[in-house]
């Protein structure tokens, strides 16, 4: 194992502060990825090589090189990660001031999340089921499972890749979404919906059928390895940039954007609309830890917001013909959905 190397009254670069930090956290390998892009991008700009140099006006102006060509939030992200690192550094004895906690920020613009119709999703699932024995989304049958499995329970892209088939429990109709997908690093269950049960049976039945194991060796498997129906894909087992590289293209298919996060506030709001779950409820199946992140998933329907004296039930979503549509998929699978957690 390699030793950390101590710098005191020696030339540090940020680069090399990045590094030691990363050494002894135990950070996942995409929060690592971040850590390192936002240093070389600090790097490249600013030409630092000793993070003793850097002041308070190089990071104000730094500052707003980034917000001239970037978000406000990209900032934001900028900027913990770089406190961080110094806040190590200060803790280590390599500074003894930290530049970027002192310098302030704007506020980040928090823009609302598109809300997919939920036509808009039954179309794009007909579109799947049509590309069926094309090349189109090749398999498309194993897309569609992806899709509909994003929706129907909320998950995240990390957490689907990360599934197991041990995690799947056919008998007690559950799934255990584990520590190492998790954003909050926490475990937890859900009950499988209805509307996906025979679709992830279909997809056992089609893994121990291609990959020659039986189920007692699958159990450790990746349960959504694209790579197994379509060798084209790289890699030996699916990873978030080719759920990712899926929903680009069936956006551009589609002529709308989706992504796995608009499905997932999406459900989260037809669970809140039509009074299927309470507030506690939706936090513990969307895994949040702080109740006001929840929050942040719920969003009014407009005909709630133009009269406050009168709400019907399942909203009018854009038009009627999406009110019938989050009607029936309320009544056909969120409603028994729910009653398990009861």
């Amino acid at each position: 194992m390699n030793e950390i190397v101590h710098y005191q009254g020696v030339a540090m670069s940020p680069e090399e502060l990045c590094e030691e930090y990363l050494r002894i956290s135990a950070l996942r390998p995409r929060t690592e990825l971040s850590y390192r892009n936002v240093v070389a991008v600090f790097a490249k700009d600013t030409h630092v090589k000793d993070i003793k140099s850097v002041t308070d006006d190089l990071v104000i102006d730094w500052r707003d090189k980034i917000l001239d060509r970037a978000s406000e939030t990209t900032w934001h992200t900028y900027q913990r990660t770089m406190r961080a690192l110094w806040n190590y550094a200060i803790e280590s004895g390599y500074l003894d001031h930290n530049p970027f906690k002192k310098v302030r920020s704007p506020r980040a613009v928090k823009k609302e999340p598109k809300l997919l119709p939920v036509r808009t999703i039954q179309r794009a699932i007909q579109y799947l089921n049509q590309c069926e024995g094309t090349d189109r989304h090749k398999p498309a049958w194993f897309w569609r499972t992806v899709f509909k499995t994003l929706f129907y329970t909320g998950i995240r892209a990390q957490q689907l890749v990360y599934l197991r088939w041990k995690d799947i429990d056919f008998e007690d109709r559950m799934i255990t979404l584990r520590y190492r997908g998790s954003k909050t690093r926490r475990e937890w269950r859900l009950p499988i919906p209805d509307e996906i049960y025979d679709d992830l049976r279909e997809l056992e039945e089609k893994t121990l059928e291609y990959s020659m194991k039986t189920r007692a060796e699958l159990k450790r498997d990746q349960v959504f390895r694209v790579q197994l129906f379509n060798p084209e894909y790289a890699r030996y087992e699916m990873h978030t940039d080719q759920v990712f590289g899926f929903f680009r293209r069936l956006s551009q298919d589609l002529g709308e954007r989706i992504s796995a996060h608009r499905l997932r506030h999406t459900m989260a709001t037809l669970l809140a609309a039509g009074g299927k779950v309470d507030l506690k409820t939706l936090q513990y199946i969307l895994g949040h830890t702080d109740v006001r992140t929840t929050m942040g998933y719920l969003h009014p329907d407009p005909k709630t917001l133009r009269s406050p004296w009168h709400v019907e039930a399942g909203g009018d979503y854009r038009n009627e013909s999406d009110r019938r549509a989050a009607s029936a998929v309320g009544n056909r699978g969120f409603g028994r959905r729910m009653r398990m957690y009861a």
